[in-house]
């Protein structure tokens, strides 16, 4: 007695183009990694047919499988406030740089406060780290009498341009396969 869904699936079972994700360390029978390997048309016509040129190839004598290696898959087409995607169109990053170029404008303000009162006193040494004696005091030259004005102080980077930093989710690395035999898909 078989119970559904422990019957064993064949290629017959699936479309051709059908990509499938295995935790195996190989594809099944009739599949074929997606690992972006060229293909000669006249051996896979059928094959060829559905996919074109899509994934590379001339189109003439070869064509290619997607390759997914490392690629995250995501459907064609444009949802709602988000860019147009067509089958076969390669992006993303997996290391960004930031630069000085793609961080938003921004200030650092501060605050400068004066001290109103008599400039010439005497700070004790006393008590400090190392001293031993009383009646010590900090040297030092007599502070500036003038006028202070509001100003702007210009701030700088330092450092180096360029830090990379990972762009990349949590993952778990499997095996993508393509099915390069089985049913030929129909349009309805």
């Amino acid at each position: 007695m078989a119970f559904a869904g422990t019957v064993p699936a064949t290629a017959q079972d699936y479309y051709i183009g059908q990509v499938i994700e295995t935790g195996a360390g190989f594809c099944p029978r009739n599949f074929l990694e997606a690992n972006g390997q060229t293909l000669a048309i006249n051996t896979n016509a059928a094959f060829f047919s559905l996919l074109g040129t899509t994934y590379g190839g001339n189109g003439v004598t070869t064509f290619q499988v997607p390759d997914l290696r490392g690629r995250m898959l995501i459907g064609d087409g444009q949802g709602p406030g988000l860019q147009n995607y067509t089958q076969g169109q390669v992006g993303g990053q997996e290391n960004v740089s930031h630069t000085i170029a793609n961080l938003p404008v921004h200030s650092h303000p501060g605050v400068i406060q004066t001290v109103t009162g008599a400039g010439n006193q005497r700070i004790v040494f006393r008590n400090s780290f190392g001293v031993t004696a009383d009646n010590q005091y900090v040297s030092g030259t007599q502070g500036f009498d003038g006028n202070l004005e509001a100003t702007t102080l210009a701030v700088q980077k330092s450092g180096t341009d360029g830090v990379v930093v990972p762009n990349m989710s949590p993952f778990l690395v499997t095996r993508y396969c393509i099915a390069s035999q089985g049913i030929f898909p129909s349009r309805n």
